[in-house]
């Protein structure tokens, strides 16, 4: 008889060892999909994943030239994972406490000014990217610091998203190779080719 799914995952933990590392690296099926996301746009990869009040806050942000970094969810998607954003969810983003103080419209946003996993604004600056949208950029904190956060928020799935991005990163730091485009076409035209038989 095999072990149960909880004796496994005891298992695991007792080993020190992180399940969703292992199976991500195992499972390569998000990284399709985070493909597929990293040829739009950004506010389109948010505007697929999420909702017309994450892409407005997004664009609030940008035109307001603010030194906030935006962090969760809706950062992930700007770089590609590959998971539907919550639909009753802010965009959050980590601010220095005198910039979040300051006032403007934080509609729809919430402000951390020490993400879990971080040491706060200043730890997150180091490694930040600029992220064009419609209106001008939006700092956003780096794959590694989103799954820094995630790690640490136990938020095994949005970690397994991140994990996925950073990996399509990794095997293909300039993009994926041609044939892959070609590839997918093709089993795109095979798969239609069927459906219409259907």
């Amino acid at each position: 008889m095999e072990p149960g799914y909880d004796a496994v995952m005891q298992a695991v933990a007792a080993c020190g060892l992180s399940p969703m590392l292992e199976l991500a690296n195992a499972d390569s099926s998000y990284l399709h999909d985070v493909d597929e996301r990293l040829r739009l746009e950004p506010i389109e990869r948010l505007r697929r994943l999420g909702t017309l009040r994450h892409v407005d806050t997004i664009g609030r942000l940008a035109g307001r030239g603010s030194d906030v970094i935006v962090i969760g969810d809706s950062a992930a998607a700007l770089q590609g994972w590959p998971l539907i954003l919550p639909r009753d969810g802010d965009v959050e983003v980590c601010a220095r406490h005198d910039a979040a103080a300051s006032g403007g419209d934080f509609t729809g946003v919430t402000v951390l000014e020490r993400p879990p996993g971080t040491r706060g604004h200043h730890d997150l600056r180091r490694d930040q990217r600029l992220v064009e949208v419609p209106g001008g950029h939006v700092k956003v904190a780096s794959p590694l610091d989103l799954l820094r956060i995630e790690r640490a928020r136990r938020h095994g799935e949005q970690a397994l998203g991140i994990e996925a991005v950073l990996e399509h990163h990794r095997r293909w730091p300039d993009g994926p190779p041609a044939q892959r485009e070609s590839f997918d076409r093709q089993a795109r035209a095979t798969i239609d080719a069927w459906l219409t038989r259907t």
